[in-house]
């Protein structure tokens, strides 16, 4: 099965009056759409290639760059930058906020050492959050300010992360006139923050939201929730794949079979990926494989390790999406705990859209009120375990290695699907058509 062919849209033909003013969209965003390597990143960009040429600029924060400045180079591509913390910590983001879970194959002294070390690392950033949020807020909000002047912006489109952008672009908003859109990946007022950016979303959301021309949200769950628990309609812009090259494989038959995670682990997933952990690690012939960006020494301190677990890291994104599609199976974990609940009702991460297009079997193991379970039963695409735990995960995987014929026949209809309906030239089309074309 082919996907939708690509090509980048021509300019929107513009009426006599905004013939003399292209349309041209500043975005803040804390990730590098086509730089960095994070999941709003990709996303981002995926529908940001297919923009006309000089349409949008991009203010993102200096952590995307090695030495905290945009080369000149990618200046005249369109990136800018803004202070991206407000001191340089050297700590990692990976795993904060999570438990370790002890193992015997790590030392006493070295478990002490590793639960030491992020207490401290807690601690500093708890004490500097509130400092690095408004050093950020702020440095955008100028930055911004300086580029609407500079740069001939038409309209700003805020991305959603932990504050800064959606502050940043409403303060900008204020200053300037121009019109404030924006996007939310997830949720703002109900993610799971520490405790000054869960203060400014209390505080600011509503006011925000009122200023917005535009609100994009990224899935249908997200789009409910907006609608039904916060009183905003959202125009619904789903996470998109690249539809060239996107095939349809046949069932794998090796053995063992293999069981594949991609993406980073945290409280969002960690308990039900250790319900793997466990299931796999009495089984025959099976293996799961986990891609992350995580170290292998922070997986393990988290719990991910053991028998018949193998943890890959360092992979493009391009090679992530080859390990996904050369899987017997592909494996979509939601946590059942409440931290974080409306998080995993409305959320649909980027990678279930890219297992989706693979055309392998999914095994979707979340609550029964994830979005991700809904949309799968909705639409008979993966299989699915509702209920916490490895008992009923081990049933399944030992089902799925006799006879994975239903399985695959539900990974087709995930691919048709995600052909049809998560083509990013199509989606990008859509977004276009908000930012840089009048609309009544």
């Amino acid at each position: 099965m082919s996907g939708v062919s690509c090509g980048r849209p021509q300019k929107a033909n513009m009426n006599a009056e905004g013939a003399s003013r292209h349309p041209k969209v500043l975005i803040i965003s804390q990730g590098a759409p086509g730089v960095g390597n994070d999941a709003n990143s990709i996303m981002l960009w995926r529908l940001l290639q297919h923009f006309p040429m000089n349409s949008y600029i991009v203010l993102s924060s200096s952590r995307n760059w090695p030495d905290g400045w945009v080369p000149q180079a990618r200046q005249e591509e369109g990136y800018r930058c803004f202070v991206g913390y407000a001191i340089r910590l050297g700590m990692s983001r990976s795993g904060v906020g999570t438990s370790s879970v002890v193992h015997s194959t790590h030392s006493a002294r070295r478990i002490l050492k590793d639960w030491l070390e992020r207490s401290v690392k807690s601690i500093l950033r708890g004490i500097m959050d509130p400092l690095s949020v408004v050093v950020q807020t702020w440095s955008a909000a100028v930055t911004a300010t300086a580029v609407i002047e500079n740069e001939d912006i038409t309209s700003i489109l805020a991305i959603s992360d932990n504050g800064p952008c959606f502050t940043a672009g409403w303060i900008a908003h204020w200053r300037t006139g121009i019109p404030l859109d924006l996007f939310i990946f997830d949720l703002w007022r109900e993610n799971v923050f520490r405790w000054f950016p869960r203060l400014m979303a209390s505080l600011f959301q509503q006011p925000i939201l009122a200023a917005s021309r535009w609100v994009f949200s990224g899935g249908e769950g997200i789009g409910e929730y907006m609608s039904t628990k916060v009183g905003t309609k959202s125009v619904v812009v789903r996470n998109s794949i690249v539809a060239c090259g996107v095939t349809l494989v046949g069932s794998q038959s090796g053995s063992p079979m293999v069981v594949v995670y991609t993406g980073g682990v945290y409280w969002a997933q960690l308990d039900v990926i250790l319900d793997m952990v466990v299931a796999v690690r009495d089984m025959v012939g099976i293996e799961f494989q986990v891609y992350s960006r995580q170290s292998v020494d922070q997986l393990a301190v988290l719990g991910v390790t053991g028998t018949n677990v193998v943890l890959r890291q360092g992979l493009s994104e391009d090679e992530i999406r080859e390990r996904q599609v050369a899987a017997d199976v592909l494996y979509l974990p939601m946590s059942f705990g409440e931290r974080g609940r409306h998080i995993i009702e409305t959320a649909q991460p980027a990678k279930s859209v890219e297992y989706m297009a693979s055309g392998v079997p999914i095994l979707i193991h979340a609550p029964a009120y994830a979005f991700v379970t809904r949309y799968a039963r909705e639409h008979d695409i993966a299989i699915v375990v509702d209920q916490p735990g490895p008992e009923e995960l081990t049933r399944v995987l030992t089902a799925l290695i006799s006879d994975r014929t239903d399985a695959q026949r539900k990974a087709a209809r995930a691919a048709e699907l995600a052909s049809k309906s998560y083509d990013s030239l199509k989606i990008s089309y859509l977004l276009q058509s908000y930012l840089l074309h009048e609309r009544v």
